[in-house]
């Protein structure tokens, strides 16, 4: 459970500790296909995506991706 909200109970998945290799093998891939952005507004969105996405990538409920991804 990660918490509730307006009385619902809201749950998230983590993947497998043994999916993080690939997991992170497509966020570099991702990662490496935004070279050259147009202008700070596509920056921004691709940055949220992106830190989205890694912050997505942590096999324990721990709390501990949201100070790795700072």
């Amino acid at each position: 459970m990660l918490g509730k909200q307006n009385e619902r109970v809201i749950y998230k998945c983590y993947p497998k500790p043994e999916d993080m290799e690939y997991l992170m093998q497509l966020w570099i891939a991702e990662f490496n296909n935004y070279k050259k952005l147009k202008n700070e507004e596509e920056a921004i969105k691709v940055y949220a995506r992106l830190h989205l996405f890694f912050t997505s990538i942590h096999p324990f409920f721990d709390g501990a991706h949201g100070t790795i991804a700072c």
